[in-house]
């Protein structure tokens, strides 16, 4: 009534042996594959650096241009006009190129274009001068190149009264 069917066991045994061979074949070439691929991307780039440099660099830019406007502003009368504070500012700046002509802080430079009579305010209690500054930092590798430009807008005002 009841057959019992009997299987090959080594038929059953080398189908899981080729299973097992093969799971660790892949598992092994996976691994490998991985370290290859981890070893070319592991890159360490140091942009915070980048940022402090412009940070520091924006630091001193408005140290240098609160300088220059106090010592333009300190003998600076309202009845005079906007082009006497525009010249003496750019006289207080001569102090600050170097031999070559160039500033110190490149930051500088950009503020030299901007001193025209529409940036100044003038009224009788006050002398407001704006100004859009940008300043960078650097981060160069051999491979790579990070710059880190901030621009800002700066309001220098010296109350008369």
């Amino acid at each position: 009534m009841f057959k019992l069917n009997y299987r090959n066991k080594r038929a059953v045994s080398g189908s899981i042996g080729i299973l097992v061979v093969v799971t660790l074949l892949l598992t092994v070439l996976s691994i490998f594959s991985f370290l290859k691929e981890n070893s070319n991307i592991n890159k360490e780039m140091l942009v915070s650096d980048s940022v402090d440099l412009a940070y520091f660099e924006k630091i001193q830019l408005d140290y240098i241009l609160e300088d220059i406007f106090n010592k333009a502003a300190a003998g600076f009368n309202v009845a005079q006009g906007k082009e006497v504070f525009i010249n003496q500012f750019k006289s207080e700046m001569a102090d600050y190129k170097l031999v070559n002509g160039d500033y110190g802080l490149r930051g500088l430079k950009g503020v030299e274009g901007q001193l025209v009579e529409s940036n100044v305010e003038v009224s009788e209690d006050s002398l407001v001068l704006n100004l859009e500054l940008e300043v960078q930092g650097h981060y160069v590798s051999e491979e790579d190149l990070v710059i880190v430009n901030y621009n800002y807008k700066k309001r220098l005002e010296k109350v008369f009264k």
